[in-house]
């Protein structure tokens, strides 16, 4: 008869305590560190397109990648693992805190100008919660993919908000993540250079386009590239992610998005 300490629960706890923790922490953290020295050894073209956080992404998903082929697990499933309450996200979401607040210090320091410029900032991330879920919606539609994937790509805010609302029209908690993650490196990686590329040099218009359309990640590389516009880019994450928040808590809403990307509404959502 086998001692109890080593029955299957025991060996999955030791495991995650001794291989899957570890694993998580390196991939999410010090594939960050890697990635922002990586770019020194590039080419400065090459470097120029190629953000830190591309790096920091394709790590972590090879880590996840192969703790699923030791386990036996999909991608979708480790994300889940790694979303589940309790789990491994809320300890890195618990430095999240300190980051959103050092924000506020920006956002102090500009604040007359914030306030003059209120009705921009509000009105262009309103506009960028509405017309980014139905421009999702309307792309669901056109190159149709599976109707878990739809569901995903509707959500827009930053991971936090996002996963609420992806609870709120029954999207899959993982892929959301995902796409948050593929937004904000595509608006940090992509956005500035956009926004040159059209000459607009306006802070103010610079950073309610990147923290619209970028969401945090955005944000937060503006710090480093264009502290002008990071205030702004930081107000309007903020907004625009509680405008779609709001937005999704009307079920006509979630009927309308839905009946645009053709997704079928769950029946566990909200009627």
């Amino acid at each position: 008869m086998r001692l109890a300490f080593f029955d299957g629960s025991c060996l999955d706890v030791l495991f995650a305590a001794l291989v899957w923790c570890p694993l998580v922490y390196s991939s999410t953290i010090f594939s960050f560190i890697f990635a922002s020295r990586l770019p020194r050894y590039f080419n400065p073209t090459f470097a120029n397109f190629w953000h830190p956080l591309l790096t920091t992404y394709i790590s972590a998903t090879v880590w996840f990648l192969g703790y699923g082929a030791m386990k036996g697990k999909s991608l979708l499933d480790v994300l889940g693992e790694y979303l589940k309450t309790g789990g491994l996200w809320n300890f890195i979401m618990f430095f999240l805190e300190p980051a959103i607040i050092s924000f506020a210090f920006g956002l102090y320091e500009r604040r007359v100008l914030l306030v003059q410029n209120a009705a921009a900032i509000i009105g262009g991330s309103f506009t960028a919660a509405f017309v980014g879920i139905f421009l999702m919606a309307g792309l669901a539609r056109a190159f149709n993919p599976s109707r878990t994937i739809k569901l995903a790509l509707l959500p827009r805010a930053t991971a936090a908000l996002a996963i609420v609302q992806a609870g709120m029209i029954g999207a899959s908690t993982a892929l959301t993540t995902v796409n948050c993650c593929l937004t904000g490196i595509a608006g940090a990686n992509f956005g500035p250079k956009l926004l040159d590329l059209f000459g607009q040099r306006d802070p103010i218009a610079r950073g309610v386009a990147t923290g619209g359309a970028g969401l945090a990640l955005a944000s937060a590389a503006l710090a480093l590239n264009d502290p002008l516009s990071f205030p702004f880019g930081a107000l309007s994450m903020a907004i625009t992610s509680t405008f779609a928040t709001l937005l999704f808590s009307i079920p006509q809403v979630i009927h309308l998005t839905l009946s645009a990307s053709f997704a079928q509404l769950p029946s566990s959502s909200p009627a």
